[in-house]
């Protein structure tokens, strides 16, 4: 049940990847919420690096935490890396970052 619910969040991911490569970025400046890798637009591309975050790949520098806790819960997950999607897809308005 567990690894059907994996592969169901991943799909939807996935999905989400895909409408926010069509849809433009939103255009930020500096240290926006969202916007992790500080190019000034809140796009995909951030989700990915929230991703790298969360599995260890990369490390995110102490100034850009607050800005990539989009859901303000304390931490940086796969849930950052899916609001930050669904904000760039235009699902959400704004995130919310602490």
């Amino acid at each position: 049940m567990i690894g059907l619910a994996r592969h169901a969040f991943a799909a939807a991911i996935i999905a989400l990847l895909a409408l926010a490569a069509m849809a433009p970025g939103v255009r930020a400046g500096f240290h926006v919420c969202g916007d992790p890798t500080n190019d000034g637009i809140v796009n995909s591309l951030d989700a990915l690096y929230v991703l790298q975050v969360d599995a260890g790949l990369v490390h995110l520098p102490p100034p850009a935490f607050s800005s990539t806790d989009v859901n303000a819960d304390g931490a940086v997950n796969t849930l950052d890396a899916l609001l930050i999607l669904q904000h760039t897809a235009g699902l959400i308005a704004t995130l919310d970052c602490a």
